[in-house]
């Protein structure tokens, strides 16, 4: 018997819960955080086994100037090198942040989820 992708990712590290009733993932971090520097990892888990169970993390939207880049594979989110956070210009940031299974087989559908990030920074 083989699995199906029957399950949908879900995200594990939630913080709150934000405007919207949805879960958020909130993180702190200070204006002068080094160009590359780690943010926060985002995670998740599947019931899927196998194939169904691999996942691939997205920026979905809120990232218009580039700020933050993901590994698409392990769920880190980075401050983009070339970028510098300004907290007189904006002093906090959202995205979401998707993820799908991805698959081997092209007849398999992606079964995906998304979550708010919300960087709020200090001076």
């Amino acid at each position: 018997m083989s699995d199906f992708n029957d399950f949908p990712p879900v995200f594990v590290n939630i913080s709150s819960i934000g405007e919207d009733g949805n879960p958020v993932i909130k993180v702190n971090i200070i204006e002068n955080v080094t160009a590359g520097a780690e943010i926060v990892t985002v995670q998740a888990t599947d019931r899927d086994i196998g194939d169904n169970a691999i996942l691939e993390y997205m920026i979905t939207s809120g990232n218009d100037d580039g700020f933050f880049q993901i590994n698409q594979k392990t769920g880190q989110i980075r401050l983009a090198p070339e970028k510098r956070l300004d907290y007189d210009t904006k002093t906090s940031h959202r995205m979401q942040v998707s993820l799908k299974t991805i698959h081997l087989r092209c007849d398999l559908a992606p079964v995906s989820s998304h979550r708010h990030v919300t960087c709020h920074m200090s001076s």
